[in-house]
């Protein structure tokens, strides 16, 4: 509970622009995630929170500029074990996608970025055949088609079968 009310107040600070006070209260956000997690190692929803602070600390750090390979990793390792601790719940996977995602958009084109929207695709099909109708994840894989569409233009090849996917996954 002290952990997600962390990452509230570093979500009202972020989005009032007070960045300073966001990190530290996304960093004791992770910090008490971390220590639920000695307690309940077992527990997905710890390590969901976990992931969810550190993709929230990627859009911040997306958005300002700033490298996003550190929190991409910690996100997608927290996603990781919220998955293996409890393999049919979806956000996980979600999360994981969505990091990606994100993360893809700061790399460029480079092979990186194509590995990386490649892994968002991936998680975005499983919570898809889990869960068929579901809008975040339809909505984030589009966001990695759409990427990959972009990427696809720059190579000189035609994006438009991957810009059908993502509006396929829209309507």
């Amino acid at each position: 509970l002290m952990a997600d009310i962390h990452v509230e107040r570093a979500l009202k600070a972020r989005d009032s622009g007070k960045y300073d006070l966001a990190e530290t209260e996304f960093a004791s956000a992770v910090s008490r995630y971390l220590q639920a997690a000695e307690i309940g190692r077992s527990d997905n929803e710890v390590y969901e929170g976990l992931a969810e602070a550190w993709v929230r600390q990627i859009e911040m750090d997306a958005g300002r500029g700033k490298p996003t390979e550190d929190g991409f990793k910690k996100a997608s390792d927290a996603a990781d074990r919220a998955t293996r601790a409890e393999p049919q719940r979806v956000l996980g996977r979600l999360k994981k996608g969505y990091a990606s995602l994100l993360t893809s958009m700061t790399l460029g084109t480079g092979q990186s970025a194509g590995e990386r929207v490649q892994s968002c695709i991936t998680e975005m099909q499983s919570v898809i055949e889990k869960e068929s109708d579901n809008p975040y994840a339809r909505d984030v894989a589009a966001g990695c088609f759409a990427c990959s569409a972009d990427a696809a233009q720059g190579r000189g090849e035609n994006p438009e079968p991957l810009i059908r996917k993502a509006i396929a996954l829209l309507e």
